[in-house]
């Protein structure tokens, strides 16, 4: 599951600045401005939206859900566990999150086909969480459009030859903290403008948040 939030994360607000000291390492990290260039309709165990936000006797209850689908089992089914990523507290409300979940469960997904450069799986590219050491997590990579449109020999993963059956993901924008300013913003910026280079990715902006002007 990819946890984003509208493109808000720059603009002058102090709820934009919270979001910053939660989850941008207090001005010292980076934000990363993407855009899905393809409709979700055409997606296969990919699902998008926007969370609700709501209180405690607004959450979706699981028994609940469980009763109407023994209920109408043959002729309609609610997954119960997909709708409960799409909902949180109305506490969190000021993080106007959008989430974009993969559902990998056996029983409700596919044969994903392996695409391949040079001689290196990119799709199913499936990794550990080296940070957390006390969850095993797995994340799932999702390559770039940049990288795609740069790069002719790489296989865009596909069913029928053409369409995505994934999300097509642009790196437009890369917002570098407000801790970071002056000299040391330059030197980061051509540090990630190196990292991009020799990974072929092209026609992404590079920008320092707004807010370093208050710091």
């Amino acid at each position: 599951m990819l946890s984003m939030c509208k493109k808000v994360l720059k603009q002058k607000s102090h709820e934009k600045h919270l979001l910053w000291r939660l989850y941008g390492k207090d001005g010292n990290g980076v934000c990363l401005v993407i855009k899905i260039k393809n409709s979700p309709k055409n997606w296969y165990d990919y699902h998008l939206s926007r969370i609700y936000y709501g209180n405690c006797s607004e959450k979706i209850s699981l028994r609940k859900i469980k009763k109407l689908n023994d209920q109408y089992k043959n002729s309609i089914y609610i997954d119960g566990a997909k709708l409960t990523c799409f909902y949180k507290s109305y506490l969190y409300k000021y993080e106007q999150e959008v989430r974009l979940l993969f559902d990998n469960r056996k029983s409700r997904t596919i044969n994903h086909p392996i695409s391949k450069y040079q001689n290196q799986i990119m799709y199913p590219n499936v990794i550990r969480d080296k940070i957390n050491s006390v969850k095993k997590i797995n994340y799932i990579v999702l390559p770039l459009a940049n990288y795609f449109s740069n790069n002719n020999n790489f296989k865009i993963p596909s069913f029928d030859g053409n369409k995505y059956y994934m999300p097509k993901i642009e790196l437009q924008e890369i917002v570098v903290g407000y801790r970071i300013k002056g000299k040391e913003f330059k030197t980061v910026k051509e540090n990630i403008e190196t990292i991009l280079q020799k990974n072929n990715i092209n026609n992404v902006e590079i920008t320092n948040s707004k807010f370093s002007r208050y710091y």
